[in-house]
Parts: structure tokens; sequence; C-alpha cells
């Protein structure tokens, strides 16, 4: 690799640093996981699987108390049907 290549490279790192630093990471810990693990298992006995990163997302906001704004709300929907879950259309 190029010094400038490097040194563009690490701008762009540091800026997406900066960036990311302005939002809250929530944490998946034990909890997070035994509720998506529990979505997951009641879409599967109803036939309606989801994709497991949209379960996950469900399940941290569902332990955190928010709503996931989506422009693809289909999925969310299945959960939403089984769930406390609160999804608004973005």
């Amino acid at each position: 690799m190029f010094s400038s290549d490097k040194k563009q490279l690490n701008s762009k790192i540091e800026e997406a640093e900066k960036e990311l630093s302005q939002f809250e990471i929530l944490q998946v810990d034990y909890n997070t996981a035994k509720v998506a693990a529990e979505i997951d298992a009641n879409l599967l006995k109803k036939g309606t699987p989801v994709n497991i990163a949209d379960v996950i997302i469900a399940a941290t906001a569902i332990q955190y108390h928010l709503t996931v704004i989506t422009r693809n709300t289909t999925d969310f929907e299945k959960i939403v049907d089984i769930s406390v879950l609160k999804v608004e259309n973005y």
C-alpha cells in the first residue's frame, strides 16, 4: 500500500470513529440473547422464520424499551405479532 493510500485510509477510519462515538452502543447480553431465542423459537413454531439479525435487533429493542424504525418492516411485523416490539416505518 502506498503511503498516501495509507494516510487516506487512516483519515477515513478516524472520521468513522468520530461519527460512531456519537452513538450509544447497546449491549447484546445474556438476557437479550434469551429474548432473541424465544422470539426465534416462536416464529419457527408459527412457520414464519425471520433473519436472525432482525431477531437480535428486535430483542435488543425489546430489552431497552425502544422502537425499531426501519424502511423494511416486513420481518419485524412478524415479530410484533408475537411480542411487545414496537415498529415504525421510516
